[in-house]
């Protein structure tokens, strides 16, 4: 979960975020992001935490990488998460 926004916040927009995954899912959502990261960053930059807004602003550890690398890799993960299939059937929409 994550939020953008809210009381101590210049916005005056609150913006709340979540996906719900079956931990029988876990597994194989983790490695499609695994396999994202190893495509975009260098060894020693995948332990970075992905936050979209870092990551479009280019903060913190994200300073270093190209622009043009993050937001293709927001847009896999972004495509990602809009088509991954769950495979339990109590989740399938």
């Amino acid at each position: 979960m994550d939020e953008s926004g809210g009381p101590d916040a210049p916005s005056r927009y609150f913006v709340l975020g979540a996906i719900a995954v079956s931990e029988s899912d876990m597994d194989a959502l983790r490695a499609a992001v695994r396999l994202i990261v190893e495509k975009h960053l260098h060894p020693h930059l995948r332990g970075i935490e992905i936050h979209a807004k870092a990551m479009r602003a280019g903060e913190g550890p994200w300073r270093s990488i190209p622009a043009a690398l993050r937001f293709s890799m927001l847009d896999e993960l972004t495509a990602l998460l809009g088509s991954f299939a769950q495979q339990h059937p109590s989740f399938r929409l």
